[in-house]
């Protein structure tokens, strides 16, 4: 199986560049605004295959983490609707294409603005 530097397989990235709707929202993505996230987070047991693979916009991406199922983060999208969507996008800067910061601050940037999230949809 043929991958890139990153070790992504070359199906991924062929699925990625013809995907043209984030798999959470529907927003339009492009190429370089796509990006590929796990259905089931690696660290909870997800692997790399076909059926474990959804293409998603960035700010989707950010706000799903490794801590979270795409069903559950597919039910908190349905419980905000179109307009909290984007306006918790906007909310926290991610409705403008960026590329975020890497190590353990982003990581804890996307975890408080996940509780933020989850505290103002109140309780399932």
């Amino acid at each position: 199986m043929m991958r890139d530097p990153y070790g992504r397989p070359k199906w991924a990235l062929d699925l990625r560049d013809r995907t043209k709707e984030c798999h959470y929202c529907n927003d339009r993505i492009s190429r370089k605004t796509a990006t590929i996230d796990h259905k089931m987070p690696v660290n909870l047991g997800g692997r790399y295959t076909k059926d474990n693979i959804a293409i998603a916009c960035r700010p989707c991406n950010l706000l799903k983490g490794g801590d979270m199922t795409s069903t559950t983060f597919i039910h908190l999208l349905k419980e905000l609707g179109p307009t909290g969507i984007q306006k918790m996008k906007e909310e926290h800067g991610l409705d403008k294409p960026r590329i975020p910061k890497a190590g353990k601050q982003s990581n804890r940037y996307r975890q408080r603005m996940l509780r933020k999230v989850l505290k103002r949809s109140g309780p399932s």
